[in-house]
Order: C-alpha cells, then structure tokens, then sequence
C-alpha cells in the first residue's frame, strides 16, 4: 500500500493547475540533490532526444497488458513497422540461441559474489613482482614471478597452517577434534617436515576442508597464470634504454562466476643501461582502479628506493581496515629519509566510472559499430576484440562493460587473453576477451562459431552474425546513435564550457554524455520493473505483465530475448532478494521517469498494485 501511495502521490504533483500533465522531460529538481546545473541540463537534453524518437507514450494501461497471454497487444503507439517474416524469423532464432546459451553457462549469483568480497576483509589477496627471464639462450624472453606476497614461509594459511603448507590428511579423534596432517619447506636448509596439529572441532567441517582444497588449488592456478597476463607480449620484447610505464588490468574469472582483478604498472626497474621492464601487480576482489593505483604508486616509489621495502609496505596495507564505500582508511608505513608516511586510501561511493575512457572507445570504433558490439553483449554472445596494445584491449574492454550498467557482464571476461591461453575463445559459453593483434594469425586457425570479431585498429568486423544492427528496438537504437555521435556537443554546458562531472576528478565530462545516455536506454527499457515487484518477504518479479506493460511492439519483442538472460535474471534476482532497493544512480533515473508519466498511462498501474495488495 505503501507504494501505491507513492505511485498516487507521484502522480499528483505531476499536473498543472488544470489537471493536465506536465512536459514529461521535467521531473521535480528534488530528486537530484547535489547535481550541478548543467549535469542536469544535460539529462533533459537526452530526455528530450529519445522522448522524439520514442514518442511519447511509453507505458500502457496495465489493464490492457493483462487482459491477453498471448502477447498481440495492440494500441496507437505500437511500430509502424509491420511484421515481416525475415524479423520473425530472426527474433525467433534469437530467442532459441540465448535460451540455449542459459543452459550452457553456469549460473553465477551475485549476492553471493558480493558476500564473498564482504567476507574477504583484506584489500588484497597477493602482490607479485613479474620479470622476463631466458630458458635458454636464442630463446624467447618468458614471464616469471620474481617476488610474491603473502604466499610464503610463515603467512597464515586456511585453518591457520603456514600459507605454503599443503594438507596431506585430515582425521577426527573421539572428542571431534581435527588433527591436520601437513608439510611445509623450510628455507634455510630445504627440508620437509610432516606434523600433526590438533584444533577445536569446526562447524560445518566437510564444506570448509572442501573450500580450503579450493581456495589452494585456485591460488595455485592463478599464480602459474598471472604471469602470462602480465606479459602476454613477452616473446615480443628485447632490452631497451627507455620506457614510458604504462597501467593496465586483466580479471581473472574463477569456476563459481566470481572475480578477481589484477592491477598492473608495467616500468623499467633502476639501472643503466639497457633492460627488460617488470610488472608489480596486485590482485584482489575488490574492483576499484584508483586506491590500487595509489597503493602501486607507494610500491614504485619503494622500490626505487630498495626492494626490501615493499613487503613491509604490503603488510601495512593487508593488515589495514577494510574500507567501506565511501569511507578512507589510514595505512602508516616508514620510509627512509622520511619517517613514517601516513598514506590516505578511499574507496569511492561510485567507482563505476573509475579508470573509464570512453574517449579510447570511440577513438577506435565508429557509434555504429559500437552499438552493434553493446547489442552483442546484451544478447550475451561472444565478443573478441583485437589491438595492438595493451591499454588500448584494457580500456576497450573495461569501457564496454560499463556501458551495460545497471547490469553486469556474468560471464568469462579477460580484456587481454595470453596467446597461450588462446584455445579459451572456441569456448561455447559467453565471453568478452581481448587479443593482441599479433595473436590473429592463431586465431584464424582456430574453429570459431558465432562469435564477433572487433578489428579495433581498423574499425571494422572480421567476424560477425550479421544481425547486429537489428537486435535493439530500432526508434531507441536511433536516439541512442543521435546522442553519441552529438557528444562533444553534449559534453558542454549552455555556456560552452566543459561540464562539471559529478564522478569525481578522473572522470570527464564526456564520461558523463556516455553514461547519462546509456543510462536512459535502460530507464526506456527496463526502469518500469520496480512497478512488477511483488511485495512481502519473497519479492518476485511478474514478468509477463512487466513485459506487456511497453507500448513499443519492437520493445516487447527485443525484452523476450533480453529476459532470458542471464544478465537480466541476475539484475532481477539481486532486487528480488534485497530488503531496500537499491540506490544507484539507474534507480534515480528511473524514478524521475515513472514520475512523469501522464496520469492517463499509470491509472491502470494502480489498479493493477491494488490487484496485489488485496491477494
């Protein structure tokens, strides 16, 4: 009842003295507290742009979408554009393949993914230090850790054992105790050694032993791998004099959907002479590019001075609060010649936008192109794009995912694939990977199948399903491509000046177009739901209804296929099982757009919330 009253109320204070609706394209300033002037000028700029192409009817009377289960709804508002039996024939197919990908892929929970970074309590997991080295010589330069932190002698490990120790048997006693069978090598002289700890009975035992195996044999896995991702152009290098550090990430997807990201700064260590750079890099749960790329500031500077210095470093930080959104934690750190350094880490409130560049995206790809790729990735399908450069794969790749925000990409992500690695891309599930161009010759030798190659040096497909350009609802595609390629123009307030960003220093105000446009698209599509979410302890979406609810015949076919996502059902399934709604910026948009909905399209909203209350 609660929201119905909202919903009346909302309703209200959108008509005039008369009682007739207000523009559409002017909710209440209220529901933007803090916003400057011209970020607020610029949402009704790209209100206005869809709200022509899309007309201005948008949600129907939930009496008429619930009258019929069959789906033919018509109303004034409907597309123009008739059915031919090429664009059912291919929505058709659509909707089989994503159906069918569904049941490939493994199915990732979100909430569960976030309770594991809630439950993790430590900044990162490891810090390496990666340099190339010569097997033999005439040899290519291959990657190898050369230092790594926590994985060593005396580090705690699972159930407190040392972090190298590996369990060879677990047996209870009588009393329930647990007696731990392990190993562990010494440094100075090697040896092994096998002990016996006795330890207080765990609850829930068989599941945390089969979680320790996990997390060892994960760790393992990911420490022979990352070295490859540091240099995954290693047989390309030979000593140089000079080099401009470069910073980039990869992510690293474990078997349960969740995530680990790796921030690297690739530099030349000090000498004279010419060298081979090295990497440092920090691997942790926790996605959020500046606070890592501070903390490897703080290492780089260290290490100029003496290696020794950055494990203690290391430890200062792994031992360090972890910090809330929003909140600053103090790490304390000593440094010769200075004394103890008090070193300032934020995790900002938003970091969606954090180490986003846009301005790369479309530096390599046409709007057109662009689009064609978001469709690709909304449908989940396979994506590879292929650069000569290291940054320009991890800023590509990074800029794509965050354009489906509110959603995110659950699937197989690796912005810079090592060519060893290559055979991941004939994998039948979803994926999102990057290639240096000098892996295309592997690639063409490799049985590909409907996959979307991106030549992102060129600006042009090498592979693709050609339907890329009719999988969006065609008048929001339109407005989408119109707001794009008038960004520059967007991107200035009424003055000409830049406008003022709102997601902190490293953001742009092209950022700001990018983000507020896609953001609409959503809102357009998707910013009804909260309308179909039932109430009470198990919320859960009425999908049929959520759907029938859109005027646009295209609209309704294009959420047919993007409900069966697994995109869509994680989205969904994360507000199902909140108990507040959640707060972000897609939220406030969608609010301001339900609010200025003409009181005659959401009549039949309340009628249908009155449905509810009484069941």
């Amino acid at each position: 009842m609660a929201r119905e009253r909202l919903w009346h109320e909302a309703g209200r204070s959108h008509l005039g003295e008369k009682g007739q609706p207000r523009q559409p394209s002017t909710p209440e300033r209220r529901v933007n507290p803090g916003f400057s002037s011209g970020i607020w000028q610029l949402v009704l700029r790209i209100n206005a742009i869809y709200e022509a192409r899309r007309g201005k009817k948008r949600v129907k009377r939930l009496s008429q979408s619930t009258e019929s289960s069959s789906g033919k709804v018509t109303d004034e508002n409907s597309e123009s554009d008739s059915d031919t039996e090429e664009k059912l024939k291919a929505h058709s197919q659509r909707l089989v393949n994503v159906k069918s990908r569904l049941k490939q892929a493994p199915r990732y929970s979100t909430l569960d993914r976030d309770l594991i970074e809630y439950q993790e309590r430590q900044l990162f997991e490891y810090f390496v230090v990666v340099s190339l080295h010569k097997k033999q010589a005439g040899a290519a330069y291959v990657p190898e850790l050369t230092q790594q932190f926590p994985l060593k002698v005396g580090e705690a490990g699972p159930y407190g054992l040392p972090g190298d120790c590996h369990i060879l048997a677990v047996s209870l006693d009588a009393g329930s105790h647990c007696e731990y069978y392990h190993t562990w090598r010494s440094e100075e002289p090697v040896y092994s050694t096998v002990s016996q700890i006795r330890c207080d009975p765990l609850p829930s035992f068989p599941l945390q032993l089969e979680k320790s195996f996990k997390f060892m044999r994960e760790a393992e896995d990911q420490l022979k791998a990352i070295p490859q991702f540091c240099f995954p152009d290693a047989k390309d290098w030979a000593p140089v004099q000079e080099f401009t550090s470069e910073t980039f990430s990869f992510v690293l997807t474990g078997e349960d959907g969740s995530r680990r990201f790796g921030y690297c700064r690739r530099l030349l260590p000090g000498g004279k002479g010419k060298r081979l750079p090295e990497v440092y890099c920090i691997v942790s749960r926790l996605g959020c590019f500046s606070l890592f790329s501070k903390i490897l500031d703080e290492v780089e500077k260290r290490r100029g001075i003496s290696p020794a210095l950055v494990q203690p470093l290391m430890r200062s930080v792994m031992e360090a609060p972890f910090p809330a959104l929003g909140k600053t934690i103090i790490v304390k750190n000593f440094l010769p010649g200075s004394g103890t350094e008090v070193i300032e880490l934020c995790r900002p409130l938003d970091s969606r936008l954090e180490h986003v560049d846009f301005e790369s995206l479309f530096s390599s790809l046409s709007v057109r192109h662009l689009v064609s790729v978001f469709a690709s990735l909304l449908l989940e399908r396979r994506v590879i794009f292929i650069a000569d450069k290291l940054s320009t794969l991890s800023t590509c790749c990074h800029a794509m995912v965050a354009l489906i925000y509110p959603f995110s990409w659950q699937h197989t992500y690796i912005p810079v694939l090592p060519p060893a690695m290559i055979d991941i891309v004939c994998s039948p599930t979803p994926f999102l990977i990057g290639l240096l161009s000098s892996s295309l010759p592997l690639l063409r030798e490799l049985p590909l199948e409907e996959v979307l190659v991106v030549d992102l040096i060129n600006d042009r497909f090498l592979r693709q399903m050609e339907d890329e350009d009719s999988i969006l609802p065609r008048k929001l595609q339109v407005a989408l491509e119109h707001i794009l390629e008038q960004r520059n123009g967007l991107a200035c307030d009424q003055d000409g000046g830049p406008l003022d960003c709102v997601h902190g220093p490293e953001s742009s105000p092209l950022n700001e177009v990018v983000s507020e446009a896609f953001v609409r698209f959503f809102v357009e599509i998707v910013g009804h739901y909260s309308l179909f979410l039932t109430s009470g302890e198990e919320r859960s979406l009425q999908r049929e209804a959520f759907r029938k609810a859109v005027s646009s015949k295209s609209l309704r076919r294009f959420l047919e296929v993007f409900m069966e996502t697994q995109t869509f059902r994680g989205f969904i399934q994360e507000r199902e099982l909140r108990r507040q709604d959640a707060k972000g910026l897609f939220e406030v948009r969608a609010q301001e757009y339900l609010e200025t909905l003409p009181s005659g399209e959401h009549s039949g909203v309340n009628k249908f919330l009155k449905g509810l209350g009484k069941a």
